[in-house]
């Protein structure tokens, strides 16, 4: 890379926003960090579901490269607030494809597992899309916007993420797990869905990769997965959880019907075969990532 380019990150105060502004630090860019909750010195207040106010940053700021996080991604969210969750999952990214087209900018757009039904894992990046959720017809709606814009947009699909470092615990759906054992002891746990928890910090990694080999002149375009390779219910993730913090799980029981909400996917494993032709993909051990993030909680220790 011969320039220091300049790459927008929204949803900056997320998990993963945040996990790809420290990851890129790390490097020689000018980062513009978006974020609509939470600024702070290192990040600029922008609510991107204002088109005038988008529109004005975009011109502004002029991005080299769009890395898209912000996201409505709470299915049961989604579900109760669908014109919200399809303005910022659909309509945001198609203001950001059309304007980052005209502007020769590059767009990642982050989207999910959830755009698959479940029933056929593991998932290449040509298989058939069939949501089950509001939130998976979003984020599906969402990639269409963005490549019908240009082709040689990207799409990383990612499954459920967790980072080891939140704000507060509960902040992602593993570190509810966590939560939910610590507060309410025991109870049931769903067995029925098959989740490959991902670090953010891993993610992170990938998009930086990403924005290297496109700069190296390599063709980055179009759909792309990574997961983590390790295959967890959430009964597992608490009987682990509850291992590390020397808690009796015992008793805790798990739960063998679909969960309640949203309808969620039973196996959405991505494969992730086309970026490992690129580069060796990162992969945290979730056992010792759980460590990090439960070693505060554990007995006799302070929070």
């Amino acid at each position: 890379m011969t320039t220091k380019a300049k790459i927008m990150i929204t949803g900056a105060s997320g998990i993963l926003g945040r996990a790809v502004h420290q990851e890129f630090k790390k490097y020689p860019y000018e980062i513009q960090a978006i974020s609509n909750s939470r600024p702070n010195d290192e990040r600029i207040s922008l609510d991107l579901c204002k088109p005038k106010a988008l529109d004005e940053a975009l011109n502004d700021l002029h991005p080299n490269v769009i890395i898209h996080c912000a996201a409505e991604r709470r299915p049961d969210v989604a579900e109760k607030d669908p014109d919200g969750s399809w303005h910022l999952n659909v309509k945001v990214p198609e203001q950001l494809a059309k304007w980052a087209k005209e502007n020769g900018t590059w767009l990642i757009y982050i989207s999910t597992d959830y755009v698959f039904w479940g029933d056929q894992a593991p998932y290449q990046v040509d298989a058939v899309t069939k949501p089950i959720n509001l939130y998976g017809e979003s984020k599906l709606a969402g990639e269409k916007a963005v490549l019908g814009q240009s082709a040689d947009f990207a799409v990383l699909r990612v499954p459920v993420l967790y980072t080891t470092s939140p704000e507060y615990l509960s902040e992602d759906p593993v570190s509810l797990v966590a939560e939910n054992i610590l507060n309410k002891g025991l109870g049931k746990h769903d067995h029925w869905s098959r989740r490959f928890p991902t670090n953010v910090a891993d993610v992170a990694i990938v998009l930086e990769k990403l924005v290297r080999f496109y700069y190296d002149h390599h063709d980055m375009s179009g759909i792309w997965h990574y997961s983590g390779n390790e295959r967890y219910t959430k009964y597992e993730m608490a009987l682990l959880m509850g291992e590390i913090l020397d808690l009796d799980t015992s008793e805790y029981v798990p739960d063998d019907q679909p969960p309640q909400g949203a309808p969620r996917p039973y196996d959405c494993k991505l494969d992730p075969q086309r970026l490992e032709k690129y580069f060796v993909l990162p992969q945290s051990i979730f056992k010792e990532q759980m460590t990090e993030l439960l070693n505060p909680y554990k007995r006799g220790k302070s929070c």
